[in-house]
């Protein structure tokens, strides 16, 4: 199964071009997007180079994935747009997946505790929280969520509390600095590496490709943006 993942929910977007053969996962091709720039203007010719450099041609990838938030409700809409007019035009499978959760999975050498964290302004994080152990994902202790930082600390530290090891509960994501000296201050937290502060495509990839095998992909009208937050024209619409 060949399948193309867009992650375009925060500012560091990225496609890639992932193979499953004989339950071996591989990445064939993968791209960054600009930094601070606009996503619409740079997915198309990224999705174009990757596809040239695996030497794979458009009616080859039998499905087609994209993180669906939280994060910048621009950024979802390029994404979700994109992938939902391939699978359109080709007939081929879409699959949504959660912004925050590919994070985690991005992490999840780490055995214990993660927590993935993306600024969802007013002064709140969006953020997830899961359990892992072989490099794989095997529960899921908060669903992606809004909260402030020091509900969510709390809520850390009674999971790691909870879950009764000596391991700090890795803490990735882009947040306002101020915000991450909160869980840098804490003896149960750890900062995760620069390279895992956004999601990437490669994951999303991996875990669309673990839900099709699971019947569970869809269709391009069921593909749908999971904001949490609504964005601020329909949180401010004037009704009658």
């Amino acid at each position: 199964m060949k399948i193309l993942a867009i992650e375009t929910a925060t500012q560091m977007g990225s496609v890639a071009l992932l193979e499953e053969y004989d339950h071996t996962l591989q990445i064939l091709a993968q791209s960054a997007l600009r930094a601070h720039q606009s996503h619409s203007r740079y997915l198309l010719p990224a999705v174009d180079g990757i596809l040239s450099q695996s030497g794979v041609e458009v009616s080859q990838i039998e499905a087609f994935a994209v993180s669906t938030g939280p994060g910048s409700f621009t950024g979802l809409r390029v994404g979700l747009s994109t992938a939902k007019a391939f699978g359109s035009v080709l007939n081929k499978g879409v699959m949504g997946v959660s912004t925050l959760e590919a994070m985690g999975l991005a992490a999840a050498l780490h055995s214990g505790l993660i927590c993935a964290v993306l600024n969802a302004g007013q002064r709140e994080l969006y953020a997830a929280v899961f359990q892992a152990q072989d490099a794989r994902i095997t529960m899921q202790w908060l669903k992606d969520t809004i909260v402030s930082p020091p509900a969510l600390l709390e809520f850390l530290y009674a999971c790691w509390k909870q879950a009764d090891t000596n391991l700090p509960v890795l803490v990735l994501g882009d947040i306002l600095t101020e915000h991450q000296k909160l869980f840098e201050k804490t003896d149960f937290c750890q900062w995760a590496p620069h390279h895992l502060s956004f999601p990437q495509a490669a994951f999303v990839g991996h875990i669309a490709i673990q839900k099709i095998k699971e019947g569970k992909s869809m269709r391009s009208s069921e593909l749908m943006p999971h904001y949490i937050r609504l964005p601020y024209a329909e949180a401010h619409r004037l009704t009658p």
